[in-house]
């Protein structure tokens, strides 16, 4: 059985002619954790838990240093089973943010096509997935 741990801290700034401030879309925190355990008849299994820090979102607004939004921290968890078969075979079934957690990845803008309005809004992150696969090796 292992356990990996990783944080990273990063101190981004971006800058332009007018200020200087903290980068879009980048978290100050991200961690990563995953535990992985090795069974005797070939079955490995690694459950993944992953936080990705609060992001800004600036707007067009050069001159700012206050975000127009914040696109919100958020926790996912994640399990993947893989089971060897004979020397040459692998079966793995992979679940990804497997509690459903709602989230959001991005801003953008949005003009309706019948009214030519804009309005801008989040865009959502993946929702709970589940995969399976087969594979043989050479």
């Amino acid at each position: 059985m292992t356990l990996a741990l990783d944080y990273t801290y990063t101190d981004a700034e971006e800058e332009n002619q007018d200020v200087t401030r903290r980068a879009t879309y980048t978290p100050d925190h991200l961690f990563r954790g995953n535990l992985t355990y090795w069974a005797p008849f070939g079955l490995t299994a690694t459950a993944t838990v992953r936080y990705v820090g609060d992001r800004y979102f600036y707007g067009t607004d050069k001159t700012t240093t206050d975000p127009v939004s914040t696109l919100d921290p958020y926790v996912t968890v994640d399990l993947r089973l893989e089971q060897r078969l004979f020397e040459n075979w692998l079966l793995s079934l992979e679940g990804n943010n497997l509690f459903n957690k709602s989230y959001d990845t991005y801003f953008g803008s949005f003009t309706d096509p019948a009214t030519w309005e804009t309005s801008s809004g989040k865009y959502p992150g993946a929702g709970r997935s589940v995969f399976f696969q087969v594979a043989y090796e050479f």
